[in-house]
């Protein structure tokens, strides 16, 4: 008696997945603001997942499924030109952001009221605003001149 036995093929692998992530680099201005990666899936099932390895990049989505158009935000930069990454389905994207602009400079002239302080660090107001000098400030004339009730003009660098 011969007995066959047949046995059937073993299934076919799964698909494998891979995603692809345009683009790899980008470079972004001062201000920052919302960018897009493009995310394609070999496959609809392909899952990815995101992660900024930098506080001032902040992703729409951390993981997915398929084809995706993945929103980023960069946060306005207000020091050095700076660099950050981001992680997208094993693909490292480069962020390049500029330095903030330079602080623009800034003219006041009026009469001094409220004067406090010893040169080169005076605190006064001028013309409604509150001036804190510094070494690098200019003033129209010596800085140990300066008296309440007196008019003046100085120059500097806005600060925050």
């Amino acid at each position: 008696v011969v007995v066959t036995i047949t046995q059937a093929a073993a299934p076919p692998p799964p698909p494998t997945c891979s995603v692809s992530v345009e683009p790899r680099a980008e470079s972004v201005g001062a201000d920052g603001g919302e960018r897009q990666l493009r995310l394609r899936a070999s496959q609809p099932s392909c899952t990815w997942a995101a992660a900024s390895a930098v506080p001032w990049i902040t992703l729409a989505a951390g993981s997915g499924t398929g084809n995706a158009d993945l929103r980023y935000v960069v946060a306005a930069n207000t020091g050095a030109a700076r660099t950050g990454t981001l992680t997208v389905a094993g693909v490292v994207v480069t962020i390049t952001q500029a330095a903030a602009p330079p602080p623009a400079p800034i003219e006041l002239s009026g009469e001094v009221e409220g004067l406090s302080g010893r040169c080169p660090d005076l605190v006064f107001t001028l013309d409604r605003r509150r001036v804190r000098t510094t070494a690098a400030t200019v003033f129209e004339g010596r800085c140990e001149r300066i008296r309440n009730d007196s008019e003046l003009r100085v120059s500097g660098v806005l600060q925050g």
